[in-house]
């Protein structure tokens, strides 16, 4: 399901993830688990394709995540530890917005 080779990250001086390697078969749970800094995050944020990596390949069910992101949008899901809200949205539009974005016709979001 998570396929990632030869990962790199560099942040200017800092290198947040280096020759990075790793296999998720579909079904299987994984954590990721680590002390501050360690690339847990930009490793999310890259497989979530909001952050590009300096170099590497991450594969997403078969999908390059790199080439084709909006084949990958709808097989992962992130919520960032710092999740912003519109403060002018209700409820029901955020589910409407998310809906649209995922492509769930118009009576099916209604309902």
């Amino acid at each position: 399901m998570i396929e990632v080779r030869c990962l790199r990250k560099e942040y200017n001086e800092t290198t947040a993830l280096e020759n990075l390697h790793l296999q998720v078969p579909k079904g299987e749970v994984f954590g990721l688990i680590g002390p501050n800094g360690a690339g847990k995050t930009t490793l999310i944020r890259i497989l979530a394709t909001l952050l590009e990596p300096t170099y590497g390949e991450v594969y997403i069910d078969g999908f390059n995540a790199l080439e084709k992101p909006l084949k990958v949008h709808p097989l992962i899901g992130y919520m960032s530890d710092f999740f912003s809200l519109y403060d002018d949205l209700l409820v029901w539009e955020y589910l409407d917005h998310f809906g649209r974005c995922y492509g769930v016709r118009p009576r099916e979001r209604q309902r």
